[in-house]
């Protein structure tokens, strides 16, 4: 991980993926460590765009939409394996503290 003052706050699970703006979901990164995780992680914008329509297009979440969510999340996390050990241990202790207030024990 290279040296920076700066930080920028980035999205465990993005967004784009439905991430939430939730404390748990946040973490800062040092510029040059979030470009890093962007350049990694990235996955096909028209994935994340056929999710947001489905989303958007229904006040309820059916199978499809959550089997498809899924999908591209598996296809994004898969990535971890990419990035350095001290970014792939933050985006692992945030998805646990995630599942566990998810789950109601936090």
């Amino acid at each position: 991980m290279e040296k920076s003052d700066k930080f920028d706050v980035h999205h465990i699970i993005p967004v784009s993926l439905n991430g939430e703006n939730h404390p748990d979901n946040l973490k800062p990164l040092t510029v040059p460590d979030h470009k890093l995780v962007h350049a990694t992680m990235n996955i096909n914008t028209s994935l994340t765009r056929k999710l947001r329509e489905l989303l958007n297009s229904t006040c309820y979440l059916t199978k499809e939409i959550v089997n498809y969510e899924q999908e591209i999340r598996s296809k994004y996390f898969a990535r971890l394996g990419f990035l350095p050990d001290g970014l792939i241990d933050t985006h692992l202790a945030s998805l646990s503290d995630q599942a566990s207030r998810w789950l109601g024990k936090v």
